[in-house]
């Protein structure tokens, strides 16, 4: 994920498509994708593009940035409570019921 390849953009491409290099490339010599570029390459190199694909402004990429952080954060909480209900309290711990402020708590974030 961290490391990926680089990737080569060859002539090819702009033959396949009888397309100048500027209608994928922000300039002549390659380099970074336009929208039409990136719309290519998601459609699997088919030309036209087939839609599908967007380019996302600043404060849609926070907001997915955040969702992703909130939805990893309750994963670790979920995955810790289990663990740490089981491996700390042992499972015998609520044979005769939990205690009363445990419950409360429980019912509380039910509802919220």
């Amino acid at each position: 994920m961290f490391f990926q390849p680089p990737s080569w953009a060859t002539p090819d491409y702009a033959e396949k498509t009888a397309q100048g290099c500027k209608i994928c490339h922000i300039n002549e010599k390659g380099g970074e994708l336009s929208t039409k570029g990136l719309e290519y390459s998601a459609s699997g190199y088919v030309w036209p593009p087939k839609g599908g694909y967007r380019v996302l402004g600043p404060i849609r990429k926070s907001v997915r940035l955040l969702i992703g952080v909130l939805h990893i954060g309750a994963a670790f909480m979920w995955l810790g409570t289990i663990l740490y209900v089981h491996i700390i309290l042992r499972p015998g711990y609520a044979s005769r019921g939990l205690p009363k402020g445990e419950v409360i708590l429980r019912l509380a974030r039910m509802n919220y």
